[in-house]
């Protein structure tokens, strides 16, 4: 179900409109570190990272699910 549920909101790209935001977030930290806690499968991940990392930057992301 987990799946089919990033499957969707892959299709749908329901996050692209956080993008920019974590853009602004990132530079405003001067960090290039996401940490996701909670992350389940992260599978939104590929594709924001995909979008973040257009450009010069090289936006990493830390996925734990404790």
């Amino acid at each position: 179900m987990t799946d089919f549920l990033s499957f969707l909101s892959n299709l749908a790209k329901v996050y692209d409109p956080l993008i920019p935001f974590l853009k602004e977030c990132l530079d405003a930290q001067g960090d290039d570190t996401i940490y996701d806690l909670g992350a389940g499968s992260g599978g939104q991940w590929p594709r924001i990272i995909e979008k973040l990392n257009e450009g010069d930057t090289e936006v990493k992301v830390v996925l734990t699910d404790l």
